[in-house]
């Protein structure tokens, strides 16, 4: 398992950090990611596999006025 915003989610092994977000329903390009209390490079997410056990927070932008 791992965590997604305190909310426990089915790990994949091998998945990286882009297919984790877009199974979740978030748009890597919209995001900021921490991943064990570190910020991860968005131009790094398609590198980054998920470890099992990982703690993500998901900072998903949006625009409006």
């Amino acid at each position: 398992m791992i965590k997604v915003n305190s909310v426990e989610q089915e790990f994949i092994a091998g998945e990286t950090l882009t297919e984790l977000l877009v199974r979740l329903g978030f748009d890597p390009a919209k995001t900021v990611v921490e991943l064990n209390r570190e910020v991860v490079k968005r131009a790094t997410y398609n590198d980054v596999k998920v470890p099992e056990g990982a703690s993500l927070e998901v900072l998903n932008f949006v625009g409006g006025g």
